[in-house]
């Protein structure tokens, strides 16, 4: 086999200049590389995790990155693009990519050598419907001691009266049950052993 062929992979029968024969099939056939299977395997996977979960197919796409380096083999990125506004997939999206995790590998169970992970882009068409910021409090107390949003006096005054005259009644109720468990009644008398009077 001579160097050229050698390097380039070329037959033997090629490099020598004779021709294959009339009935044989090229040995370089076009293979499904694997990154092209990579990228429909995850594809797929999203499509099933979506289904799955009961999310429209329209409010979320992705983007297959190939991805290089870091000791590794070459891998693929998945990007989650956000086509809907909508506040449940933000308080969900732990729990979705999670489970879209787990059937990556149940599809592929080598999926830890290649796939490098994931990320979530917003790919909205209309924001019009997404909150704008809030006030910057916000981010510095712990959901209970968050400020309230301010509610019209007239509003708050009707909820919180009847809550508290409803609180009264039930404290009113549990004092009533207290003293009547707690008084011995008159109506029986003290109960002694037989023969001992």
């Amino acid at each position: 086999m001579s160097l050229m062929s050698r390097l380039f992979g070329t037959p033997h029968s090629a490099a020598s200049g004779a021709s294959p024969p009339p009935n044989a099939r090229p040995s370089q056939a076009p293979a499904t590389s694997p990154s092209a299977t990579r990228k429909e395997l995850l594809r797929v996977v999203l499509r099933d995790t979506l289904i799955k979960h009961g999310i429209p197919s329209t409010w979320i796409g992705a983007e297959m990155l190939a991805t290089s380096g870091g000791g590794r083999e070459p891998g693929m990125h998945l990007r989650l693009l956000v086509r809907h506004w909508d506040p449940r997939l933000l308080t969900y999206s732990v729990a979705f990519q999670n489970s879209l995790r787990q059937r990556i590998a149940v599809f592929d169970p080598t999926a830890l050598n290649w796939f490098s992970g994931l990320s979530w882009q917003f790919s909205l068409s209309d924001e019009s419907a997404c909150p704008d910021m809030p006030n910057p409090l916000l981010w510095s107390t712990t959901p209970h001691d968050r400020p309230v949003e301010p509610v019209p006096a007239t509003a708050a005054a009707a909820p919180d009266s009847d809550a508290r005259a409803e609180l009264e009644r039930l404290f009113a109720q549990a004092d009533a049950d207290r003293a009547s468990t707690a008084a011995p009644t008159a109506a029986f008398a003290s109960t002694e052993p037989a023969g001992l009077r």
